[in-house]
């Protein structure tokens, strides 16, 4: 693995590009159809106008191609149907989708070490796990969250888009990599997109790491105060505080930017054996 905080120069993005591109149905207008009884859902062009001049306002213009533009788009019609169904996310306007699923997710690509194995805790609706694997094919994706139909509309999701680079997990985190437990220090990097304080999120995603590996935390403004009082508890969880990039992300060059922090972590030695609690526990008492 690369080390901490290096950023992954991408390669082949063309041929990266094709094999989103083929690997599942693109047809604009069958996607469009699925979605215009939909209220305020957009047209592709709509769609791929908005998508790339926020990508290019959020400094990640390199992932704003056409190709990419589709393979997001029928990625957009997909969640906005399943969402009629089963809600997903309070998130559906184009643009705040975009924004905040599809910008946000991808703040992290360049900070994930090539070939890595990649755990997302809390995936939600699938982010930032749809777009980390579709920009990222090097990747390997696990995504796990507690609710069934979120874990069971990403495997759906998955095969719809042709993406091979994808699995998911029905379950908690903090039962699952316990002492002894399937996921206890098998992952390169886990990441985590704001579900809860840190202080509760590093002891629910250090244990999941291998020595060596990365925890990623995704955080809003305020994880500057939450830092403040984390270096005596983060020993015990054989993790160090490497770096902070702070990112910004708008809708357009003038727009009002929504600033997303990066923490990373390294994992420099075992987790004590007493962590994770049970989350009752960690709510009740987060570590900071």
């Amino acid at each position: 693995m690369q080390k901490a905080g290096k950023k992954v120069q991408h390669r082949s993005s063309a041929d990266n590009e094709k094999r989103i591109s083929s690997g599942a149905n693109r047809n604009i207008a069958q996607n469009h159809n699925a979605v215009k009884a939909i209220p305020d859902s957009a047209s592709y062009e709509e769609f791929s106008t908005a998508f790339a001049g926020i990508l290019m306002s959020s400094g990640l213009s390199c992932y704003s191609s056409d190709e990419y533009a589709k393979v997001f788009y029928k990625l957009y019609c997909d969640l906005l149907v399943e969402n009629s169904k089963h809600n997903l996310t309070a998130v559906t306007e184009y643009k705040k989708v975009i924004l905040l699923h599809f910008a946000d997710s991808l703040l992290a690509a360049e900070h994930i070490p090539r070939n890595s194995t990649v755990l997302d805790v809390g995936a939600g609706a699938g982010f930032p796990t749809f777009p980390l694997a579709i920009v990222r094919p090097d990747i390997t994706v696990t995504a796990i969250d507690a609710t069934a139909k979120k874990t069971g509309w990403i495997a759906s999701e998955t095969a719809v888009l042709g993406l091979a680079n994808i699995k998911t997990i029905n379950g908690r985190i903090e039962e699952l990599s316990g002492p002894g437990g399937a996921l206890r220090g098998v992952f390169d990097v886990t990441v985590a997109r704001a579900v809860a304080s840190l202080g509760i999120l590093s002891e629910i995603c250090a244990p999941s790491v291998k020595l060596g590996g990365l925890f990623i935390a995704m955080k809003g403004d305020s994880s500057s105060n939450e830092c403040a009082s984390m270096d005596k508890s983060l020993p015990l969880l054989g993790i160090k505080h490497s770096d902070t990039i702070i990112k910004r992300i708008s809708e357009a060059p003038e727009s009002e930017l929504f600033t997303r922090n990066i923490l990373v972590f390294e994992k420099i030695a075992k987790t004590d054996m007493k962590y994770p609690r049970m989350y009752s526990q960690i709510k009740k008492a987060p570590l900071f």
